[in-house]
């Protein structure tokens, strides 16, 4: 005998040939769009064995997989279904990726105080490439420049601390969900 699946939610005989009732695939999709993906299995009661493609060279047998992605894109996710007979279905939605994008600037600091607390300043800043930040003084001269966005102005210049006053800042950087350079101007109290 040979055995076919076919969209039928009983099994029949026919000349020897028996066909198989086919399993419905589903799932529903909850993300964030910035980097989680939670899918959660729809499909009918029959099916015995998941498959996940995530479009990204992962895969995940699990039922309700979780699935974290790492790069900005359109992903067509595909779920692939089992039923008790071996008779398989499809079910596939796309979902869009988009950068986390964030940016914050506090407006006082205080170097020095040796309490580890608000002894450095920079930008909390995610999302961006292309980062260039810069400390001006009063008079224009730039007292602290990097492209690391890691790192922190401390206060000091040229190993040296800084008077109590204020300060400019300018940061400059490419946004990863607009794709648009931005310019942002400030200033920055130190004290003491």
């Amino acid at each position: 005998t040979t055995s076919l699946c076919i969209s039928s939610s009983s099994m029949q005989s026919i000349n020897s040939i028996t066909i198989n009732p086919a399993p419905t695939a589903g799932f529903i999709m909850v993300t964030d769009n910035i980097s989680e993906v939670i899918c959660t299995d729809k499909s009918s009661p029959d099916v015995v064995a998941w498959n996940y493609n995530f479009d990204d060279g992962t895969n995940s047998e699990l039922q309700n997989p979780i699935h974290y992605y790492y790069q900005v894109n359109t992903y067509n996710i595909v779920q692939t279904v089992t039923n008790t007979f071996g008779c398989k279905a499809y079910f596939a939605l796309d979902v869009l990726i988009i950068p986390d994008f964030g940016f914050y600037i506090p407006n006082t600091f205080t170097p020095g105080l040796k309490d580890h607390l608000n002894d450095i300043f920079k930008p909390v800043i995610h999302g961006v490439v292309e980062y260039e930040f810069s400390i001006y003084d009063i008079w224009g001269v730039q007292i602290y420049s990097s492209n690391n966005i890691d790192e922190s102005w401390d206060g000091s210049y040229k190993g040296l601390n800084c008077p109590v006053g204020v300060y400019i800042w300018k940061c400059n950087f490419k946004n990863k969900t607009t794709q648009k350079y931005e310019k942002h101007v400030g200033h920055v109290t130190l004290l003491k």
